[in-house]
């Protein structure tokens, strides 16, 4: 069935209002019958079949989804058309090469992309919806990601992106949204130095999430700890401390250490005792190339005292 355009009064009134901007639009697996005649703006243009369309010095291979329906199948249908051209793929599905994170609302797969269909067909590059976290716009195969996060599990701060056809390269450009979303989760290990340790991971995850002091006032939260510590209070206690004054998502009270446990299992405290003299031990170069002491001795104790 059409979709009824009363469903879209906020998007026509902007179509209106910006009407020198064409809107492309290709549909997804939410809106797979949607039709020009489902908005009626002059401005907006729906590609419902496989299209090929230039834009200034750019090609663009337009691909809307198609329930049990590979992408590699459909550029196959224009791959004479693509011959001899430098041209980019704009999609909606998975991406199913590489380190996936699935879309947390829709389990499945839909659409599939294979590494093998990109390097068959040649793309200069794969610009994609339906996977809502944004991946870094230098990659071959891109996620644009969604302009607001639905929940705790669609994290930082939201972007949309700018392609320039001449230099053939996307600008970031930051969205301003009501919340920012974020999930921190820590692996603590029994040491002497546990909190001092806490404490700079939390400092270097916040400044990870390159907030401005404006935007602090946004944040929802949820953290979690888990392992084994000497004084798990004090961990808890640290959580508390390292992210005051910011809000917790659903009205969570603060941070979840469920899976934090007393470190009195001297079992496991000689074997970590061991394996970190044996570290010592080993004639082996670290670093550079490889990973540095720091990361595996993490290594180490995640495999002793993971829970």
């Amino acid at each position: 069935d059409k979709q009824d355009p009363s469903f879209y009064p906020d998007f026509k009134r902007m179509c209106r209002k910006h009407s020198s901007v064409q809107l492309l639009i290709i549909p997804g697996n939410h809106d797979p019958n949607v039709s020009d005649s489902d908005f009626g703006e002059e401005n907006v243009r729906v590609f419902s079949e496989t299209t090929l369309l230039p834009i200034g010095d750019a090609t663009f291979l337009l691909v809307p989804y198609v329930p049990n329906a590979g992408m590699g199948d459909k550029m196959a249908e224009k791959a004479a058309d693509l011959a001899g051209r430098e041209w980019m793929l704009v999609g909606h599905g998975d991406y199913l090469s590489g380190v996936r994170e699935p879309n947390p609302h829709e389990p499945g797969i839909y659409m599939p992309l294979t590494r093998a269909d990109v390097d068959r067909h040649g793309p200069r590059q794969v610009v994609l919806g339906h996977i809502h976290k944004a991946t870094p716009p230098e990659e071959r195969v891109v996620y644009v990601g969604s302009p607001h996060g639905l929940d705790i599990s669609e994290t930082g701060k939201r972007r949309y992106l700018l392609y320039d056809t001449e230099s053939k390269s996307f600008e970031e450009k930051a969205i301003r949204t009501d919340y920012l979303y974020f999930q921190e989760s820590f692996f603590v290990f029994p040491a002497d130095d546990e909190v001092v340790r806490l404490q700079s991971e939390i400092r270097a995850r916040m400044e990870d999430w390159g907030l401005s002091e404006g935007e602090r006032d946004k944040v929802r939260l949820r953290v979690s700890a888990g392992g084994y510590a000497r004084s798990p209070s004090g961990i808890h206690e640290t959580l508390r401390e390292g992210f005051a004054g910011l809000s917790y998502y659903n009205e969570e009270s603060g941070p979840v250490a469920d899976e934090l446990f007393p470190a009195n299992d001297s079992q496991r405290e000689e074997l970590a005792k061991r394996a970190l003299e044996k570290l010592e031990e080993l004639d082996f170069p670290l670093g550079g190339k490889e990973p540095d002491a720091e990361d595996v001795r993490l290594i180490i104790l995640q495999t002793i005292y993971g829970t």
